[in-house]
């Protein structure tokens, strides 16, 4: 909370310095489990003032913890370990970069599935990703921005491509680990990679 509190202050975002959230108040008693314990995200605070920072502005106020934390990237394996009727809906990405087509200067992001087959994930994608056809089991992204020339990007193409990064976050999220935390050839000489081993995962909704 102090570090959203430090991000808004340094943004120079006006807030109501409380935490914007509260505990559902029960109509009758119910038995205490995560799905029935409930939080109401207020009108004003700190969580609501970070979400619209974010752009990611939360239309349903209530919700039960049981979803919350089922929907953090950082303990989603770990809670579908502890309750294994919840599908996982993070999959693990690696040689995650994005890359230039020399022959269009297209730039878009691309990665390899880890520990999934492509073919079980087609109507499972977020919209901003697409299978890489180019690839037998990597996604990419469907957006992209042009680089006129890969070493030498201009201050406007560097500001495009910031802001696909920026979109693309929703639905990529970044995981640190040395193995898999969640289950969610040789690239072609054609493409040069613009970023390299950035790793991260993606969040694929289960349907």
């Amino acid at each position: 909370m102090n570090a959203a509190k430090a991000l808004l202050e340094a943004k120079g975002i006006a807030y109501e310095p409380y935490h914007g959230v509260t505990k559902e108040k029960a109509k009758q008693k119910r038995k205490i489990s995560l799905a029935n314990l409930r939080i109401v995200i207020k009108q004003d605070g700190i969580t609501p003032s970070i979400s619209s920072y974010f752009g990611e502005v939360e239309t349903q106020k209530t919700h039960s913890m049981e979803d919350l934390l089922y929907n953090l990237p950082f303990i989603h394996r770990t809670y579908c370990l502890t309750y294994t009727s919840r599908r996982d809906m993070f999959f693990s990405l690696k040689n995650c970069e994005y890359v230039r087509d020399e022959s269009t200067g297209y730039v878009f992001f691309r990665g390899d599935l880890s520990d999934v087959a492509v073919s079980s994930l087609k109507r499972k994608l977020p919209a901003s990703i697409v299978v890489d056809s180019h690839q037998p089991n990597a996604i990419r992204s469907l957006d992209h921005v042009v680089w006129a020339n890969t070493n030498r990007a201009s201050p406007s193409e560097i500001q495009d491509l910031s802001k696909l990064h920026q979109k693309l976050r929703a639905d990529l999220h970044y995981i640190n680990g040395s193995v898999p935390l969640v289950l969610k050839d040789d690239w072609s000489a054609a493409f040069t990679a613009v970023f390299a081993d950035y790793r991260i995962g993606c969040d694929a909704p289960a349907q």
